[in-house]
């Protein structure tokens, strides 16, 4: 689809009104000062050709109601704005019709116009409703290009900014900054909505908190893995609760393990990964890796040339070396060696493994 406001405008059509009878009786002052002005009206070229309305081809107000609101949103900086939000201001009783064709649109999945028109209403009537509707509509639709997402986070801190008591605002900044994945300013913000909300006791804001502090233990702990690994765990561990079915939890879980020398727990953690989703290969490399730790070279081999097959990496090249060098199986070790140098004779690590197997003869 395309999400593009210039090409649904393009779907209007600008008609001068000769006769401004109609708007006459809407607004007299607006009538005096449009009387004999060029001032264009936009007809909504999709209203008169949509076969399901058996008015189409009749020159409504309706039409004009849905143009003119689509400019307001659309381009806040078209000239005629003024004129159109004056005239539907005068018309209040016609927001009764904007929420029922907005809800149309929604319900027939057409968010992108619904969006449109939501900011536009936004822009003349300044209340918590329009507002909210409007950043429910773009959350829906925020992963659909960089444009949607920008207005999505740009209606959020304009809300929190300039409408006090729409307390919910903080609600949607902590969505927006989780999809982010910045948990800690999730938090902050579920915890500013509970505060000026006193919807503490909310069993559905309540888990969703909860939520907020798993992922963000999550990734407190990816982090810790080799700087911590202590640490790591004790953050890891308790999620396997939560995120039981998630292959790469089990899989930092064990590189924490290996840190700390717990080969054997490293080992159960990585087949629980593998049960979950068998075609990582980093952690098939990472069991070879335990399994050379303990010394269980025949093992190691096994894996490490299963990732070499796959990879063709220099670095799982050097593994296997070490491994046939540790088994005393010269001819493989060799051949491995030629291996390596093909792929890259300068890699530091084959070079210093070089060195220091020369050095052991």
């Amino acid at each position: 689809m395309n999400y593009s406001v210039n090409d649904r405008l393009s779907k209007l059509i600008f008609i001068e009104l000769k006769d401004l009878t109609v708007l006459k009786k809407i607004n007299s002052n607006l009538y005096k000062k449009l009387e004999g002005k060029e001032v264009l009206f936009p007809v909504d070229l999709k209203m008169v050709t949509d076969k399901e309305n058996p008015k189409r081809s009749d020159l409504t107000m309706d039409k004009f109601f849905v143009g003119m609101l689509l400019c307001i949103g659309g381009n806040e900086e078209f000239i005629y704005n003024v004129y159109y939000e004056e005239i539907i201001l005068d018309f209040d009783s016609s927001q009764e019709f904007y929420k029922g064709y907005i809800y149309s649109l929604i319900q027939k999945n057409e968010l992108f116009e619904a969006y449109i028109m939501l900011k536009g209403l936004s822009k003349i009537y300044f209340n918590d409703e329009y507002k909210e509707k409007l950043i429910v509509v773009l959350f829906n639709l925020k992963d659909k290009s960089d444009f949607l997402n920008y207005e999505f986070k740009l209606q959020i801190e304009d809300a929190i900014k300039n409408y006090r008591n729409f307390n919910k605002a903080y609600l949607y900044k902590s969505m927006m900054e989780r999809d982010d994945g910045n948990y800690i300013l999730a938090l902050e913000s579920i915890d500013t909505y509970i505060k000026k909300s006193n919807d503490g006791e909310n069993e559905e804001i309540k888990n969703y908190r909860k939520q907020l502090i798993s992922y963000k233990n999550y990734e407190d702990g990816k982090e810790k893995i080799y700087s911590s690994p202590k640490e790591a765990l004790e953050k890891l561990i308790p999620l396997t609760d939560i995120f039981n079915n998630d292959a790469l939890l089990y899989y930092y879980i064990a590189i924490a393990c290996r840190k700390l020398e717990m080969y054997e727990q490293a080992i159960y953690y990585l087949e629980c990964s593998r049960k979950i989703d068998i075609d990582i290969v980093e952690v098939v490399n990472e069991i070879g890796l335990n399994y050379a730790s303990l010394n269980m070279y025949d093992k190691a081999i096994n894996y490490f040339e299963t990732v070499f097959k796959v990879t063709n990496a220099v670095e799982v090249c050097t593994n296997i070396i070490m491994c046939y060098f540790k088994l005393n199986e010269i001819e493989k070790m060799n051949k491995y060696f030629n291996i390596a140098r093909s792929i890259n004779k300068d890699d530091e690590v084959l070079k210093e493994l070089e060195n220091f197997i020369l050095g052991m003869r």
